[in-house]
């Protein structure tokens, strides 16, 4: 539980993995935004949390299965 929340339920976007270090199952990397023209991430990360994490019960398991954010940090 992170507060009253349930981790299986939290979802972490930020341009920093050590902004969510401590729960990387729940973290969703993304490139840091700097106000440029074309810029699509967010269209893209929409897409993904839609079409994938809505109907799951446990987004971890999604999230860990699709951005390799813990096997990255093990390097």
């Amino acid at each position: 539980m992170l507060g009253n929340r349930e981790l299986s339920n939290i979802i972490i976007v930020d341009n920093k993995v050590e902004s969510y270090s401590s729960n990387l199952e729940n973290g969703i990397p993304i490139i840091s935004y700097y106000g440029q023209e074309g810029d699509e991430m967010l269209k893209k990360l929409t897409s993904y949390l839609i079409r994938t994490l809505v109907h799951s019960d446990d987004v971890r398991g999604c999230i860990s299965k699709d951005f390799y954010v813990k096997d990255l940090t093990t390097l």
